[in-house]
């Protein structure tokens, strides 16, 4: 009797170590990754297939009308739908839908004071577009 109950324990600090390992894991790869996006800058993030156009709209301040226009949707009615399945509805490669976007973003960069500034459609924006994201102090 005392062997069995003296495995028991052994399984029991096994399972704990095993669990205690996982979660310092799972914590270091979740700082390191908060840090990598904390420390760059939000506009040099590449467009990928999981971003909403709403949440492009806000990262990379483009004005919501031109990103509905690029994705070929009608002007206000943007989906709170990812690319990819905005893509897939239209029957498009997401590829094609991204490089509009980074078209757009790019053109924005290009022009002196353009609408790709950092800031431009964030939360606290009073600006035209303010009601339609959510942000402003009208609300």
């Amino acid at each position: 009797m005392i062997g069995a109950r003296s495995t028991g324990g052994l399984w029991l600090r096994i399972a704990l170590g095993f669990a205690a390992g996982l979660t310092l894991l799972f914590l270091l790869r979740a700082i390191f990754f908060a840090t990598i996006w904390m420390e760059s800058d939000p506009q040099r993030h590449a467009v990928e297939a999981w971003m909403t156009p709403r949440y492009i709209v806000r990262t990379y301040g483009l004005p919501p009308d031109r990103v509905d226009a690029a994705l070929g949707l009608p002007t206000g009615q943007s989906p709170r739908k990812p690319l990819a399945d905005i893509a897939e509805r239209q029957g498009l490669p997401v590829a094609h839908l991204i490089a509009a976007v980074e078209a757009l973003r790019d053109e924005g960069e290009r022009q002196p004071g353009g609408t790709g500034s950092p800031g431009a459609n964030a939360p606290g924006h009073s600006g035209p577009d303010s009601k339609r994201l959510g942000g402003g102090s009208g609300e």
